[in-house]
């Protein structure tokens, strides 16, 4: 009997998991799948016919001019959405063979509507990264015998070479340098302040002196090493891999790096400026938050970035961007990054809980943002095309 008992409870209870099973596909059907965020960018095409761009910069006074630097050593005006003449054609001077050599960075001074001075960013034919001022005519193009040499920096091996440059506020000039390429950071130079590979320096080119020639900068009298007799007193932050693009939103005070990991991680970072300076951001310690090929690690005096995410999914480098301050009233705020290899671009919001939100992904092989004078942000593909920000319909 209990045996009966026993089989007649079990044909009693066999449909519940049937009504579980239908209730959930019930509610699928009337509240339907997850919805993921609604992507608050596109990209909108703007030209093509560039020679592997790597960065940009927006002439201050008008919002449809644009100098376009070149992998190869030029700087092409872009007025009007047309390719126009060369600003500044100096192919035989730049070493451009490897991935990751070339013409860099460009930053135009916070007085060049009178000043015309811009300063670039190139590896050269002698094996240096080296940082030159210009200046640059009204007529769009560099005066002839303006090339300036400001600092040079013996370049060990083709990768890593930074090449971000940005002024800040106070007038100084960020230059971003990367630890020199070898493989993993063999020569210990991003942590070691008396090097200057793997790091941001501060320095000052506005001075008297540094105008009028020798020296071309000075250190300033408050950067974060000048009282330390083993430091190079230029060094503002250390600890970097390649610092491939950095920016300060002057609305929040705060300081935004990307930098390229290795083989696993890629980070950005997100701090107030201040605290940027003699900051270390813990390379080759560590490689986003992860032990760099060690069974442990120190944490004390390290910068931690606030995201970071793997080499998988065809991810490789990152790419930092501005903090976006232009027409699109719904990405005022945020943080842009994109990745080299899977041409993806995220934001960050510029508070609370960091993350990667995913905006748009795309096939192209993004080397840099930029941003014109009217907030207008520019993305540029190593296959020749510059294209813009947009708002998502």
């Amino acid at each position: 009997m209990t045996g009966v008992r026993r089989r007649r409870r079990r044909r009693r209870w066999w449909f519940l998991p049937v009504l579980v099973t239908l209730g959930l596909v019930l509610a699928l059907v009337l509240i339907g799948p997850p919805q993921r965020q609604r992507p608050l960018l596109a990209l909108e095409p703007v030209l093509s016919g560039l020679d592997e761009p790597t960065g940009l910069a927006g002439d201050p006074d008008d919002p449809d001019t644009l100098y376009v630097i070149e992998k190869s050593g030029r700087i092409r005006l872009v007025r009007d959405g047309s390719i126009g003449s060369d600003v500044l054609d100096i192919r035989t001077d730049v070493e451009a063979g490897g991935l990751e050599q070339g013409l860099l960075g460009i930053a135009l001074h916070p007085d060049f509507a009178e000043s015309r001075r811009a300063f670039i960013w190139y590896t050269d034919v002698r094996s240096r990264m080296v940082l030159e001022e210009i200046r640059i005519g009204a007529d769009g193009v560099a005066v002839q015998g303006s090339r300036r040499e400001i600092l040079a920096i013996p370049d060990p091996e083709e990768f890593h070479n930074g090449g971000q440059l940005l002024f800040l506020p106070d007038g100084t000039l960020l230059v971003g340098v990367g630890d020199g390429g070898l493989l993993p950071d063999g020569w210990r130079d991003g942590r070691d302040p008396a090097s200057l590979l793997g790091k941001i320096l501060r320095l000052d080119v506005d001075i008297e002196t540094a105008r009028g020639g020798s020296p071309a900068y000075v250190v300033p009298s408050d950067n974060p090493f000048l009282e330390d007799p083993e430091a190079r007193p230029e060094v503002w932050s250390v600890g970097l891999r390649n610092p491939w693009r950095f920016a300060y939103d002057a609305v929040t005070g705060q300081f935004w790096l990307a930098d390229v990991g290795q083989l696993k991680w890629e980070e950005v970072n997100r701090l107030p400026l201040a605290a940027a300076a003699g900051a270390n951001f813990g390379w080759n310690l560590y490689e986003g938050r992860e032990c760099f090929e060690r069974p442990s690690c120190d944490p004390a005096g390290i910068t931690f970035p606030v995201v970071t995410y793997p080499h998988s999914l065809g991810n490789c480098a990152v790419v930092g961007g501005p903090v976006y301050r232009g027409p699109v009233a719904r990405l005022n705020g945020q943080f842009l990054a994109a990745d080299y290899c899977s041409g993806r671009i995220w934001t960050v919001a510029p508070e609370g809980r960091a993350e990667l939100t995913l905006q748009v992904d795309t096939d192209l092989l993004i080397t840099s943002f930029g941003v014109g004078a009217d907030g207008t942000v520019y993305v540029t593909d190593q296959r020749g095309e510059l294209l813009q920000v947009v708002a998502t319909d």
